[in-house]
């Protein structure tokens, strides 16, 4: 709970045109029954606690989590129809007051009642559902007196939290696009950097509540685009300005790459396909540029001179003959 990490998420679909198929489950509490359902294939959760907001809070979830050995811990809204009057009801209450209301039949299902003063709205009755062992009694909470459930429902319920606040900081999902695909894929992503951030903080023993997500990104970043950037730094013919952002972003100088690039060899094949390089200059004249034209492009490239050259002119030799003949 203390880690943001996100173990498994579910497709939620809206209502489909015609074949429901599997992803669409309507209604909130068929989708949280699923959610556990597929969650129990690969976790074991007898005798685990689940806590839940008052979206999904219900007496007849926690019964069914209850068969499987379950307990959750959620609050609820103060205008649920489920609910008595006398449990909704504010007359009498003073300001954080605690009641305590018991399942008649089973005794295992109990409800929390605390009343506080809001700024706003005057009372507040803040209602919290429980199937654990009931725990009874108020906290020393800035003097108001906060009920214990609710003080764990704030412990327990962190996890969720905090992997919403650190994919907000830096999500890539900072479009507009009304494409849902999108939408998916960058949640994707956003998850996969947070618990690969919580994984690398637990191994080198720092909290990952703590972590900075901007550092952690940063080092990501330049960890997968370093070697493309190393890559493309070899071809030959690039813009001054190209060269000064690519120095910029691996913190180089900028006359280093100049060094580098003349005890360098290029690659077999460049980016763009050109026209060789000898064949233009074998060209005579006149109609230059016509005949120039006429001449096929390709990719094929010296790996010394990094100049494109057809089959005609290029000549195959392994490192070690390339060795003695220098």
């Amino acid at each position: 709970v203390k880690y943001p990490f996100t173990l498994r998420a579910m497709v939620s679909a809206g209502k489909p045109t015609g074949d429901p198929g599997p992803y669409y489950i309507p209604g909130i509490l068929p989708i949280v029954k699923a959610l556990v359902t597929q969650l129990l294939v690969h976790v074991d959760l007898q005798g685990r606690n689940i806590t839940m907001d008052r979206l999904y809070t219900s007496i007849e979830l926690f019964e069914w989590l209850l068969g499987r050995n379950i307990t959750a811990v959620g609050t609820m809204m103060s205008n649920n129809r489920v609910l008595p009057e006398k449990v909704k009801s504010l007359d009498g209450r003073e300001n954080n007051s605690y009641k305590v209301f018991w399942e008649r039949e089973k005794g295992k299902i109990t409800l929390h009642s605390y009343v506080v003063q809001s700024k706003s709205r005057g009372q507040k009755n803040i209602l919290a559902l429980s199937s654990m062992t009931p725990l009874l009694g108020t906290t020393k909470d800035g003097g108001n007196e906060k009920p214990a459930i609710l003080k764990f429902f704030d412990f327990s319920k962190g996890g969720t939290d905090i992997v919403d606040q650190k994919i907000g900081f830096y999500t890539v999902n900072n479009t507009k696009s009304k494409r849902w695909s999108m939408t998916a894929f960058a949640y994707i992503l956003d998850t996969a950097r947070v618990n690969a951030q919580t994984i690398y903080s637990i191994n080198k023993c720092v909290d990952p509540r703590k972590s900075k997500s901007f550092e952690f990104g940063w080092e990501l970043v330049m960890s997968l685009i370093t070697p493309h950037i190393n890559t493309r730094k070899l071809v030959s013919g690039l813009h001054r300005r190209t060269i000064t952002k690519m120095n910029m972003v691996l913190n180089l100088p900028d006359d280093v790459h100049q060094t580098e690039q003349q005890e360098q060899l290029f690659t077999n094949y460049s980016e763009k396909p050109n026209r060789c390089s000898i064949c233009i200059e074998k060209i005579e004249k006149p109609d230059v540029a016509f005949k120039c034209r006429k001449l096929s492009t390709m990719k094929s490239r010296c790996c010394k001179c990094g100049n494109t050259c057809c089959k005609n002119h290029m000549m195959h030799i392994c490192n070690k003959c390339s060795a003695n003949r220098n």
